[in-house]
């Protein structure tokens, strides 16, 4: 073991976006396995520092100390060395990340929201060259299971990402790409917002090592068309973050710095507005705050188009949980308790899709029945459902609306908190153009 620790900053991106960099770095790399979800881009000098001289599985001491909390854990890495990563950064894909921070098995909500890691790393020396064995069964569970996925386009996609071997450990979370592994399936109509499907690992089985080196060592298997694969009821948990989007027009950009060659999930100029959500969200994630008995009830308000949409879906990435949005517009001028009832089925269906955002747009509609009085019945059904709300996983309603004046003052004294949003001035709607373009793969010159 080395008598140094060295100090590294972890940063994610989607698979996606690792593919590409590899592809752009002056040598060709093909022999990386992105289906692998244990792997590590690192500088060439990092890597003689830790003693590593070539490409392949190592075994890493890993800590990460947080606000007085630290936490240990040794696994087996896979070390791809690149020489376009900077010293003391370690790139990853988001599942990566996930998959590392929760082997450290954090029981404080600190550590399972965070969204950055710095770690220290030292190398175990193994006696002799490591090769994953083979599974030979495996026990899947979908994540947060979209009602739109068939068991039949479940079963294909992970039959056809199976074809190229994937080593995985107990517990994992992975994504498989619907557009590419099926296909039919994106591209039918009303699927093509699905994109990723999420599993995790329940149990995974294969024959035992005999390296004496891997006893206390967290490894897992590599699952291919051999394995047995068995499928268990969906689960509910939190996903991997996503900070950034993957883009393939990189070229106008001047650098080999995997953080500025992709854009982030948001416009620069969102970010105040973002912390604020953040904050939100994060708060009743703490322990005890399921004893308290205050219902995460908030208010986003602004012009429409000023991208109060996009800041939630943006928030749901970062952190790794559900999108949900109801349109408040069902509700609106209908007969005495239809409204009620649509209230008391959505959060029925809440507790489905835990962990979430819910996104009630468009809230004044809550306010009127049909006579275009104040919905008192309705505000009422909202209002006890908010108060009943106890689960196991966070769920955080925000409320959005354009026409805040309209909101009844009953409805807008349950808000823990209101958030404005102004229209964009001059410089923020060139960050937004920027990113916008950035984002959906054009190349353009903002300044004619």
């Amino acid at each position: 073991m080395l008598e140094n620790e060295d100090v590294f900053y972890c940063y994610s991106f989607p698979s996606t976006c690792i593919a590409h960099f590899i592809k752009l770095s002056p040598k060709s790399h093909n022999d990386v396995s992105l289906n692998n979800f244990s792997t590590f881009l690192m500088n060439k000098e990092d890597c003689i520092q830790l003693e590593i001289n070539k490409d392949g599985w190592f075994v890493l001491d890993l800590s990460i100390i947080k606000q007085g909390i630290s936490l240990k854990i040794i696994k087996l890495i896979y070390i791809k060395q690149l020489p376009n990563i900077k010293c003391n950064d370690v790139i990853m894909s988001n599942e990566t990340f996930h998959n590392l921070f929760n082997n450290f098995n954090a029981d404080d909500e600190k550590f399972k929201v965070s969204v950055s890691l710095k770690i220290k790393l030292r190398r175990e020396k193994l006696s002799k060259e490591f090769i994953p064995n083979v599974a030979t069964k495996a026990t899947i569970a979908i994540i947060n299971q979209n009602n739109m996925v068939e068991t039949k386009h479940v079963n294909l996609s992970l039959r056809n990402f199976f074809q190229e071997p994937c080593y995985l450990c107990n517990g994992d979370v992975f994504a498989v790409d619907i557009s590419k592994y099926v296909p039919e399936l994106f591209f039918d109509f009303g699927n093509q917002n699905i994109k990723f499907v999420y599993f995790k690992v329940v149990d995974i089985e294969g024959s035992l090592y005999d390296l004496n080196d891997l006893k206390n060592v967290h490894c897992g298997f590599t699952i291919d068309n051999m394995t047995t694969l068995y499928q268990t009821s969906s689960l509910q948990d939190f996903i991997p973050q996503q900070k950034y989007l993957y883009t393939r027009i990189v070229s106008n950009v001047e650098s080999n710095d995997i953080k500025i060659l992709y854009p982030k999930i948001f416009p620069q100029s969102f970010f105040p507005k973002f912390e604020v959500l953040k904050s939100w969200f994060y708060r009743f994630t703490k322990k005890g705050c399921k004893d308290l008995n205050i219902c995460p009830f908030f208010l986003l308000h602004g012009p429409r188009g000023v991208g109060k949409t996009l800041l939630l879906t943006s928030l749901c990435s970062y952190i790794g949980i559900k999108y949900i949005k109801f349109s408040c517009n069902n509700c609106e001028g209908l007969g005495p308790g239809q409204g009620e009832g649509k209230i008391k089925a959505l959060f029925a269906q809440i507790k489905e899709h835990t962990p979430c955002i819910l996104h009630l747009e468009n809230v004044e509609a809550l306010c009127f029945d049909a006579d275009w009085e104040e919905d008192v019945r309705t505000l009422s059904c909202l209002q006890s459902q908010l108060q009943m709300m106890k689960f196991e996983l966070p769920v955080v309603i925000i409320a959005t609306t354009s026409k805040l004046d309209t909101v009844k003052p009953t409805l807008v004294q349950q808000f823990l908190e209101i958030l404005q949003l102004n229209a964009p001035d001059k410089d923020q709607r060139y960050d937004i153009l920027k990113w916008v373009f950035h984002s959906s793969n054009h190349n353009i010159n903002l300044e004619l």
